[in-house]
């Protein structure tokens, strides 16, 4: 989902949401943790609840609570959001905010001879792994200033992705990569400054 950015933002940008029960619950306990309140939880012509925050390092996202709309319907298939990740100053900080305010537990992966930080929600266990936690350094080319979160979409082709994005006005931040058992994948900004990533997954061994 995309939103208008807080004005202290300059450009547009993604915004990550995740489901709640309870949306007000959940902005408190996120002020509790040292996060801020950008946007209060509204309703959304009784399709849900909502509210835009943000974490103590500065990175953005949203809150859903369900009504009529449950949100997230497909995910991993090609032309819809397959993964999120969170650039950060400190990942375990943030490891630690997340779990306090929405229940987001964390688990270790080795990746291109790093452990990656993985996020999965409470309970669900590491099949449930949905995202990740890197820091700011991770971004091989350094164009990130602060902390934010990144939306990955799974693709058929990354390189023709690329090529049609950049046709349409489009940027190339990390040109097309190949990550050995996770897959290809670029990073992207819109004509607007949007960034987001695209993938094509690799295939699950065994």
């Amino acid at each position: 989902m995309a939103c208008r950015c807080p004005r202290e933002h300059t450009s547009s940008a993604w915004t990550v949401y995740f489901q709640s029960p309870d949306a007000e619950a959940t902005a408190k306990t996120v002020e509790q943790a040292h996060g801020a309140v950008l946007f209060q939880p509204m309703d959304v012509m009784g399709q849900g609840h909502m509210a835009i925050l943000r974490d103590p390092a500065g990175a953005a996202f949203g809150i859903w609570q369900p009504g009529q709309l449950k949100g997230v319907d497909v995910a991993g298939d090609p032309g819809s959001l397959t993964w999120v990740e969170l650039y950060t100053p400190d990942v375990a900080a943030a490891a630690a905010f997340y779990n306090a305010s929405l229940g987001l537990e964390t688990s270790a992966a080795p990746m291109a001879g790093v452990d990656y930080t993985c996020i999965n929600p409470s309970g669900a266990g590491e099949d449930a792994m949905f995202g990740g936690i890197v820091p700011l350094d991770f971004d091989p080319n350094g164009t990130r200033s602060g902390a934010c979160w990144l939306a990955y979409f799974e693709v058929t082709d990354v390189d023709a992705t690329v090529t049609k994005a950049q046709e349409s006005g489009g940027a190339v931040t990390v040109p097309a990569t190949d990550v050995e058992g996770v897959g290809r994948m670029a990073q992207l900004t819109d004509p607007h400054g949007a960034r987001f990533a695209v993938i094509r997954s690799a295939a699950p061994q065994g």
